[in-house]
């Protein structure tokens, strides 16, 4: 029958064309996904180029703004991984379940591009981790700077050798070195607090904890060396009056 054959190679046509269709949607959905794991895979070394490059802050605002900034970044971070999620789980995966025929590349695109940002993660979180070290270094120094300050104060005073001429004059000056031995001793929490701060930090392994130990030692020891001429100061008074 010239109908029946004429309809089924009218049926096997349609059918080839149909099947045309589907494989032209589904290379070009593919090659799609491919080119938007690529294109987000591309951000991501960009990024992480960026991130690399990030160095210890050298001052307390050049840390804030570096800070704020690697914020901002990690939100960019986050919105592109959201964007990277959606993709996957409505055409990746999709096309994964429907056992696509490039299903292994699509499978290795979606491990390799997750590794990638993977990594960035990682760079990121190291990259952070320098710049609030590099902040708390430099609060230290300056807290460190103040501790100078006030024990460089004292060893002025404590460096007089005035020890009075009479003895009015030695009694006026032992009142007074009571009275700088009291305000002396209340304030010894100057280099208390700073080396807290700094025990603190090295506790957390500072990246910086050699230097930190350094500032501690020498202010530590210049404190001691204060009390030991504080005290020597109040003996050579006391044996003068």
């Amino acid at each position: 029958d010239k109908m029946a054959a004429v309809t089924a190679a009218w049926e096997r046509t349609n059918a080839a064309v149909v099947a045309r269709e589907i494989a032209l949607v589904n290379s070009i959905q593919y090659h799609q996904f491919i080119h938007d794991c690529q294109e987000y895979a591309s951000w991501l070394l960009s990024m992480d180029k960026k991130l690399k490059a990030v160095a210890c802050p050298e001052s307390a605002s050049e840390a804030d703004t570096l800070l704020s900034l690697h914020k901002e970044r990690r939100a960019e971070l986050t919105s592109r991984q959201q964007q990277f999620t959606q993709l996957k789980e409505n055409t990746g995966d999709t096309m994964i379940a429907e056992n696509h025929a490039e299903k292994d590349k699509i499978v290795a695109e979606i491990e390799k591009t997750a590794e990638i940002a993977e990594n960035v993660s990682q760079s990121w979180e190291r990259a952070k981790l320098l710049l609030i070290q590099g902040n708390q270094l430099h609060a230290f120094k300056q807290q460190h700077a103040l501790a100078l300050s006030w024990l460089e104060q004292k060893e002025a005073v404590l460096n007089n050798d005035d020890i009075g001429d009479s003895l009015a004059a030695v009694e006026a000056l032992i009142r007074k070195h009571q009275g700088f031995v009291s305000t002396f001793e209340n304030q010894f929490s100057v280099v208390e607090d700073l080396v807290k701060t700094g025990e603190e930090l090295i506790k957390n392994d500072h990246n910086e904890s050699d230097t930190i130990k350094e500032y501690l030692a020498g202010c530590v020891a210049r404190l001691q060396e204060a009390k030991e001429k504080c005290s020597a100061r109040q003996q050579v008074l006391t044996a003068s009056s």
